[in-house]
């Protein structure tokens, strides 16, 4: 699909018994420029009745917010699909989107975890757990996944371990450990490799 330059932002909806919304950071196009995004999306089990509404961008991210406040105790939660979206703050840093299935909320640091595969029927047990979506973060053109993310609260930078792989829209790569910072408003990815 050819697009004039701009800001775009990326989501995927569907209605078969999924996680109903995946999003992606918003990304800024240039002029001449080919991007391809790849989404990894697994069946999740719905936990609400589905309903259509329409929400403007406001209400939709309010609404995030308020359903995922990031407080409930690591020992509580029931891993699901979730997102946690940072907005873009001018001069710091692009718009975040962070997909995960768990985590961990210290004072210091946020520590997010990947989402297993549900199994319909839930008398059948596998060991290890099905593959399922890694902690996946979006900025800009960047997307990163990985078994395991660590957001510094304080610095804003993300570290990444196991299973990373990283995609700047054109080309993929692969390494044992990433850190995503933010210089000037830009992302900046270290790969270890």
């Amino acid at each position: 699909m050819a697009l004039p330059p701009g800001t775009y932002g990326l989501r995927i909806f569907w209605t078969d018994g999924g996680c109903s919304v995946v999003r992606r950071a918003s990304f800024e196009l240039p002029s001449g420029r080919h991007f391809v995004f790849d989404f990894l999306v697994i069946r999740c089990p719905l936990f609400e009745p589905a309903r259509e509404e329409i929400l403007s961008e406001e209400e939709a991210s309010a609404r995030l917010k308020k359903s995922n406040p990031m407080a409930i105790p690591f020992d509580k939660q029931v891993e699901h699909y979730q997102e946690e979206l940072f907005p873009a703050e001018p001069g710091r840093r692009p718009e975040i989107v962070v997909s995960f299935g768990k985590y961990r909320n210290r004072p210091d640091e946020i520590r997010y975890f990947p989402l297993h595969q549900v199994l319909a029927d839930h008398s059948t047990v596998t060991s290890p757990p099905l593959p399922g979506l890694p902690v996946i973060v979006t900025v800009d053109r960047y997307t990163l996944r990985a078994s395991e993310v660590v957001l510094d609260k304080k610095t804003m930078v993300f570290t990444a371990k196991g299973g990373l792989s990283v995609s700047d829209g054109q080309h993929n790569s692969t390494g044992t450990s990433a850190t995503l910072s933010f210089s000037g408003g830009l992302p900046r990815l270290d790969i270890e490799r």
